[in-house]
């Protein structure tokens, strides 16, 4: 697992860079009319290893390949919707100063310019607009729902064209995501089998679509205490649940030198951001455990939660050591400057210098990812998720030293587990295959 050395990342599934894959998508893919045998379908041969040697060579045609490469952006905006219960359309914007944004403002201008110049004629040509103006309105009520009651009277006074025209792209964009909302629950229902079919129409245009799949899950079955070769599937079912939880963890800190397992690729994003969260919450774990307590139980209570604020708001951009260091030096006058408020709050005696440096020092060593208290902390949230992954959640108990930041480690959990369960759901039988393979080996 990496050790969050550099900026975190996704990593990137590997691929072949030869003269037959320059192609981008934004160049036209050739047609059936423009081949010189255009009755026959252009078909690509998939490469891989056969049982026997007579076997006959598999050939795909140019449509199987297309389809499944638009089935997969269809799986992947279902998956979007099924998982991320915040996810919404949002209105395209080109960038700045590129060609798209470019043709956009001219285009608009020009069409405002026309119609300007038609109004602005002597006499005055209305009748283009009168029609473009009641095709616009009616085009806006068709949209409204019963509850813009509003909106609809601003449409009936509004004598901008322009205005008219932004108010029917926000209308649009709006009804848009009022249905994702509302066919959520059925996407989320019907999305596993159908992300599930997709793959599968995309293994069979592909040389080996399970490759780094397969790689990834090799790497945490343990067949300790097994006696191979294993046939028994309760023992395979079990010893496939104990790898995929490993194997999660380690999407959490992926060493993005190794290439991304196929099955999860669509969720890449979300472990990546998930895995920030996980070390964030250790990092902060540690700086807590590594700061003076004052006072009694309550005060001390208060104060630790007084830090924990303090300290997650100054680590709260940190992804990796490097970053975590550079900002070690402000969390320690943090915790200084905090403890010294307690104190005098109950009228104790100020921190000397010297304990001021040892708690600088401590708050320090904490750059250190193999420091002692890090790695501590970092085994016991690992533990806690991977019992969270096991059992499917539950009541479980915070790991001791994890109190002060058990909501913070809840979402975290709660959030992995259902990324999870629907990775799972689509792709278990995938999985099971590849343990139950490899434990037939003798």
């Amino acid at each position: 697992m990496s050790d969050r050395e550099g900026p975190s990342g996704s990593g990137t599934q590997g691929s072949d860079k030869g003269e037959n894959n320059t192609r981008t998508s934004a160049q036209p893919m050739p047609t059936a009319a423009s081949s010189y045998y255009a009755s026959e379908p252009i078909q690509f041969r998939v490469r891989g290893s056969t049982i026997t040697g007579a076997s006959p060579p598999k050939f795909v045609t140019l449509e199987d390949i297309m389809k499944a490469a638009h089935g997969m952006q269809n799986m992947a905006l279902a998956h979007e919707i099924a998982v991320d219960q915040d996810f919404k359309l949002e209105p395209f914007e080109p960038p700045d100063n590129s060609y798209q944004k470019l043709v956009k403002e001219t285009m608009h201008k020009a069409y405002f310019d026309i119609l300007r110049e038609q109004l602005n004629s002597e006499p005055p040509e209305y009748k283009q607009a009168l029609v473009l103006l009641e095709d616009v309105k009616q085009g806006l009520f068709a949209i409204l729902l019963p509850r813009h009651t509003r909106i609809r009277e601003m449409i009936e006074e509004v004598d901008v064209f322009r205005a008219i025209l932004e108010t029917l792209e926000i209308l649009k964009l709006d009804l848009a995501n009022t249905l994702i909302a509302m066919i959520r629950p059925h996407v989320q229902q019907e999305s596993v089998q159908y992300e599930r079919a997709k793959f599968d129409e995309l293994l069979k245009v592909s040389e080996d679509g399970l490759q780094y799949t397969r790689e990834w899950l090799k790497r945490h079955i343990d067949v300790e205490g097994l006696s191979l070769p294993v046939t028994d599937k309760n023992i395979i079912r079990n010893v496939t649940a104990q790898t995929l939880a490993k194997a999660y963890l380690e999407l959490l800190e992926w060493d993005t030198s190794k290439n991304y397992p196929e099955t999860v690729s669509l969720d890449a994003p979300r472990f990546a951001e998930l895995g920030t969260q996980v070390f964030r919450v250790g990092c902060g774990a540690a700086l807590l455990l590594a700061s003076p307590a004052c006072g009694d139980h309550s005060t001390a209570a208060a104060h630790k939660q007084t830090l924990k604020d303090k300290i997650l708001i100054l680590i709260d951009n940190t992804t990796n050591d490097i970053e975590l260091k550079s900002v070690l030096p402000s969390v320690a006058e943090e915790i200084i400057l905090v403890t010294e408020q307690l104190l005098e709050k109950l009228s104790q005696s100020p921190l000397t210098a010297e304990t001021k440096e040892i708690i600088r020092t401590q708050i320090l060593s904490l750059g250190d990812p193999e420091h002692r208290v890090r790695e501590i902390v970092r085994q016991r949230v690992l533990e806690f998720l991977k019992t969270i992954l096991v059992c499917g959640g539950g009541s479980r108990q915070i790991p001791v030293g994890l109190s002060a930041l058990a909501r913070e480690l809840t979402a975290v959990s709660g959030t992995l587990l259902r990324y999870v369960m629907h990775n799972k759901a689509v792709f278990t039988s995938h999985y099971m295959d590849i343990v139950a393979e490899e434990l037939s080996r003798s």
